[in-house]
Formats: structure tokens, C-alpha cells, sequence
């Protein structure tokens, strides 16, 4: 299949943004792996601290400083040239980015009036915006579609919507809202709000690899469209499908894909674990039941946690996090995360859902190389004791998830 060919779907859907009642469709959307070259952990946990509106810790966020300079000017010093050439074969011996990951990311080309984006699907937001021309043009530098409503012969400006959404270095991302046609893989959604914004955050502007986020949270309490918020594309294709659900088949090694309205029984093993889900903040939020690490169990406090596309890593509550890495004597803290030896040996961590616990093997928990050394970041590392459990693609990498929208739970099995 050829690289444009990025998604596809099963049946071809119609809708408009006020749905009537279901007609019983389902559909797949493959995702896309797009981007190249090593992950950098400190940008990533800074990005996803942001994301949630927490402060990054100060040396977290010098360190970001430090390593946004390095991407931008490789020459002028030898630590620098370590650094941006690092996981490329040419650097320190010591930098196996390659063996650890790359900076991949696994996108769905997404058509708004007649133009095609790469989007990230996010079950951990529920909000539509895409990179325009309203943008300064440092901000649209590096992206190779930019949105252009003057272009589109469907788009319709809102009079009086706005959308305004403030992150933890006190940047916001903040627009204007319109409608446009909608098309991901064959289906279709007429009227489908966009947010347009004017400024977004060095951490979005700097992710050339995509051009926007498609959110599948909850608009009621989770969009940031204003005076009134208006429904994601799930919620406006949700009610023409055969069940109101959709999932997640995101196995390690492959791009995966999404399913909306029906559950492939045949891509998981056992039984699926369903637990209820908690919208009123507008995401998938469900109870943390107990967490095992190395065959030590640990319960008795329930934690909330949220399953997360939009983020990579396990962002944990400090006690778990401090638990499992007392189970890796070699890793330390250098005030950047949680790091360690590469070829540490690392234990599994499993989360109860209910009375099951869901396992997501050691392997996927050394999230990648540090730039110049022979250590290794974390896929785990500290929610800052913000009260809020943070289930990333090294969560989805290792189970099958359904977002049942139409009995309000969330479901977890192994893959087949």
C-alpha cells in the first residue's frame, strides 16, 4: 500500500453535525507512522506536563531550554553535535536511540473542506484544532499543510465563538471557532466545529509532524469552545454507528488503528474488563483499583486515571512511581525524570481495572536513550502529585481498549 494511502475505512458514513438516529455502520482508521530519529524524554514529559496544566519541575524545564538549542544550532560545540546527531550511527557510541525507539508518531490524515492534514487522534482532549494561516508564520514554519478557510467552499466563520485553553508556562492556545466538512477515511461530518488558532504553545509549533488534534473526549465538560461548547466528531458520528463505542488497537510494532461503532473480538485475547468512566471532566477517567509491580501488590487507596492517546508516556501518582523504580536499583533522579543503565532489566507493572490486573511488560518501560550517556529514560515517570494517573501509547501498546460512550465505561484486554 502506498504511504499516501494512510487510512481507510470499512463503510462509507454521511453525517450531518445535528445526527439523527443510527443506522448501524462501523468503520476502521489506520494510523500513519510519521518522523524520525531519536525521542528526546525531557521534551516529552515537559510537553505532557503542559498538556494537563501542570508546572513542569525548574530543571525539567531548563533542561527542554537546553535541548531546544541544541536541536536548533547542532554546530558551535561538541556536546551539541553529540546530542543532535545521537541514535543517527555517526555520534557517541555510548547514544542507542535507534535500539530504544524513535521519535515516531502514529497520525491519521484528516480532510477539512478540500485539504488533507495529518491529525493525532486524542481520547485525552475534546477539542478539534488544526494549524491556519491565522498563525504567525514562525508558528506555521516546518508544517506542510496549513489550514486556509478562505480556500474552503465549505467552511462557515461562528460569529462570537472563541476558544481560549492555558497551559502549565502560563502559554495558551486561543482562536477563533468555525464549521467545515469533515472527512476521516470514508466518513463524512458536516458542520463539524474547527478551532482556529493564533497562538499555540512552542510545543505544538515545534511538532512539524502534526498538523493538529482530533479529541474524543467529552464536549459537555471538556471542550474549550466558548460561549457554549460544541461536540467533538465522535459525538457527531457516534449516534449514525451500530454501537456507540470505539476502539484502540494499538499493539507495539505496528501503526495500529481505530474502530468506531462495533469491537473486533478477535483482536484480544481472554475477556475484556469493563469499569465505569467518570466524564465530568471531560475525558475517559476511570478508578486505579491496585498496581502490582514485581509481584508485589499494592491497594487499598482507589486513584483516578485517565487512558490517553495524546500522550506517550505513564504519568503516575509519586507513590507508584516510587515503588516501582524501588524495584530498579539502578535508576536514579536527575531532576529531569527517572532514568537508568540501558540494558537494565526492568519489571512489569500491571493496573487493576476491578478484580483484573492489566500488565504492561518491562520491555515497553524503557522509553528511550539520553542524548551523550549510556542511560535510558522511563516510560514511567511522576504525575507531580497532581491526583491524576496518566495511561499513555506505552499503555495502549500493551492492551486493547473500548471507549463505550453509549454505557459510559471503558474496557481493557491483552491483545490476541
Amino acid at each position: 500500500m502506498s504511504s499516501v494511502l494512510l487510512c481507510f475505512t470499512a463503510l462509507l458514513v454521511s453525517i450531518s453535525a445535528a445526527p439523527s438516529k443510527g443506522h448501524g455502520k462501523s468503520y476502521k482508521i489506520h494510523r500513519h507512522a510519521v518522523g524520525s530519529g531519536p525521542k528526546h524524554g525531557v521534551m516529552v514529559l515537559e510537553k505532557a506536563y503542559r498538556r494537563r496544566n501542570w508546572t513542569p519541575p525548574a530543571g525539567l524545564s531548563a533542561a527542554v531550554v537546553f535541548r531546544e538549542d541544541v536541536v536548533a544550532d547542532p554546530v558551535h560545540s561538541t556536546i551539541k553535535e553529540d546530542v543532535a546527531v545521537g541514535g543517527g550511527g555517526t555520534g557517541s557510541g555510548t547514544v542507542t536511540a535507534k535500539a530504544y525507539g524513535t521519535n515516531t508518531e502514529y497520525l491519521c490524515p484528516v480532510q477539512i473542506g478540500e485539504q488533507t492534514f495529518n491529525m493525532d487522534l486524542d481520547t485525552g482532549s475534546a477539542d478539534f484544532w488544526v494549524f491556519n494561516t491565522a498563525l504567525p508564520a514562525a508558528d506555521q514554519k516546518g508544517h506542510d499543510a496549513i489550514y486556509n478557510p478562505s480556500e474552503s467552499k465549505s467552511f462557515h466563520s461562528i460569529p462570537g465563538a472563541w476558544f481560549d485553553v492555558s497551559y502549565g508556562d502560563n502559554s495558551s492556545t486561543s482562536g477563533v471557532v468555525g464549521k467545515d466538512t469533515v472527512k476521516i477515511g470514508s466518513i463524512t461530518v458536516v458542520g463539524q466545529a474547527v478551532e482556529l488558532p493564533s497562538t499555540v504553545s512552542p510545543q505544538f509549533s515545534g511538532d512539524t509532524n502534526s498538523d493538529g488534534i482530533v479529541g474524543l473526549g467529552f464536549s459537555q465538560f471538556g471542550n474549550s469552545i466558548r460561549p457554549s461548547p460544541m461536540p467533538t466528531f465522535f459525538e457527531n458520528a457516534a449516534p449514525k454507528l451500530k454501537d456507540y463505542v470505539f476502539t484502540a488497537n494499538l499493539k507495539i510494532g505496528v501503526p495500529g488503528q481505530y474502530e468506531f461503532g462495533t469491537i473486533d473480538t478477535a483482536a484480544y485475547r481472554d475477556s475484556l474488563t469493563y469499569t465505569a468512566v467518570n466524564s465530568s471532566g471531560g475525558l475517559w477517567q476511570f478508578d486505579l483499583s491496585q498496581y502490582t509491580v514485581a509481584g508485589d501488590t499494592y491497594g487499598g487507596v482507589v486513584s483516578p486515571a485517565i487512558a490517553d492517546t495524546g500522550s506517550s508516556l505513564l504519568m503516575l501518582d509519586p507513590a507508584i512511581v516510587d515503588n516501582y523504580y524501588a524495584k530498579v536499583p539502578t535508576s536514579t533522579d536527575d531532576l529531569q525524570g527517572k532514568i537508568f543503565p540501558c540494558d537494565t532489566v526492568l519489571p512489569d507493572f500491571s493496573f487493576g481495572i476491578e478484580s483484573t490486573m492489566a500488565t504492561i511488560p518491562g520491555s515497553l518501560l524503557n522509553y528511550t536513550s539520553v542524548p551523550g550517556t549510556s542511560d535510558c529514560y522511563g516510560g514511567i515517570q511522576s504525575n507531580l502529585g497532581n491526583g491524576l494517573n496518566v495511561l499513555g501509547d506505552i499503555m495502549f501498546a500493551s492492551q486493547f481498549v473500548v471507549f463505550d460512550a453509549g454505557a459510559m465505561r471503558i474496557g481493557f484486554a491483552p491483545f490476541a
